[in-house]
């Protein structure tokens, strides 16, 4: 069957419309430029809301009987240069979800993937804790798809994962909401509407399991030594250089919509302390002096934005504990 290819080819400044059709392993036009950015550009703007998926270049790979080999919408190859890549997606439109590369069904590679961690793009790095708590509040369960999203190439057969309505509640930073595209045929024409659902960023779990283990070890190695045991004993080990206990207690009322209490303990030895109030991208909101031995001190709901918040008690520049706040208005 003979499929049809078209483009809008960038060609020394000029915007060219093309078309190209080929019934054989040979491309049905070739395009060949010395000392360009682009060998071809699509572009496709538009600003009517007739059209609600545009394209600015659309790949589409069949094969009139089942025969061996491998079938490609899209492929993209590179080759030399410092930094090479076969195919770069990047969205920069502030909508309400943006996804440089998206993948309908399973995503499949043979090297390895990264995501950016360089400490100097980072900022308000603090230590994570509770991560045993946070974990144990997990609940991880066995299902299957539904067959009325089969066209979402959600897979097949049991599988075991987390349901993101309740990881939400827990860590709702690990959830965001996204857009399942509506489907178009070769005319243009919507066939079925777009679908909304919720997906869960799981390799974002692996500091809080990293935390988690680290802090079951620590109490494990209290029990041995003969402490008390438990999480007090963890966290208390640290303020062990201080010379005395250290604690830090969930603010209360938690959740709260206008003020909330953090009462904590702090060591006779200890020369300055400090509660640090931070957001979820670890940015540092508020601090406040504490003194010596049991206090308190009161958040004012009325200065933060409702979300999720970390606050941390920090002595002579250790962290002795952190917990996390809600507010709600």
């Amino acid at each position: 069957m003979k499929k049809t290819l078209t483009a809008l080819l960038f060609v020394s400044s000029l915007y060219i419309p093309v078309s190209g059709q080929s019934t054989t392993s040979d491309a049905g036009w070739n395009v060949d430029i010395t000392n360009k950015t682009y060998a071809i550009r699509g572009y496709n703007e538009s600003n009517s809301t007739a059209v609600s998926s545009p394209y600015g270049i659309m790949g589409a790979g069949y094969k009139t009987t089942n025969t061996s080999g491998a079938t490609f919408g899209l492929r993209g190859d590179a080759n030399g240069g410092s930094y090479t890549y076969g195919v770069h997606g990047s969205c920069s439109n502030a909508g309400v979800r943006n996804v440089a590369v998206w993948s309908s069904g399973d995503l499949v590679y043979t090297g390895s993937t990264y995501k950016a961690s360089d400490a100097k793009l980072k900022e308000g790095i603090i230590p994570l804790s509770n991560g045993l708590r946070i974990i144990t509040q997990l609940k991880p369960k066995v299902y299957g798809f539904k067959k009325e999203y089969s066209h979402m190439q959600l897979g097949k057969g049991k599988e075991a994962g987390l349901i993101a309505q309740d990881i939400q509640a827990v860590l709702p930073e690990l959830v965001t909401e996204n857009m399942f595209p509506e489907e178009i045929d070769a005319k243009g024409n919507k066939t079925r509407d777009g679908e909304l659902f919720l997906a869960v960023d799981y390799v974002k779990l692996v500091p809080y399991l990293i935390a988690a283990i680290q802090e079951q070890q620590q109490e494990i190695e209290a029990l041995k030594a003969g402490a008390n045991g438990g999480k007090k004993a963890s966290l208390n080990g640290v303020a062990a250089g201080l010379g005395g206990r250290a604690e830090l207690f969930q603010n209360q009322p938690n959740p709260f919509s206008e003020n909330t209490t953090i009462r904590y303990q702090l060591p006779g030895e200890v020369n300055a302390a400090y509660v640090y109030v931070y957001n979820m991208q670890g940015e540092q909101l508020e601090k406040f002096p504490v003194a010596k031995g049991s206090g308190s001190l009161t958040i004012q709901g009325g200065s933060l934005k409702a979300g999720m918040y970390i606050y941390a008690l920090i002595a002579d520049g250790k962290e002795l504990d952190s917990k996390r706040m809600i507010l709600t208005k």
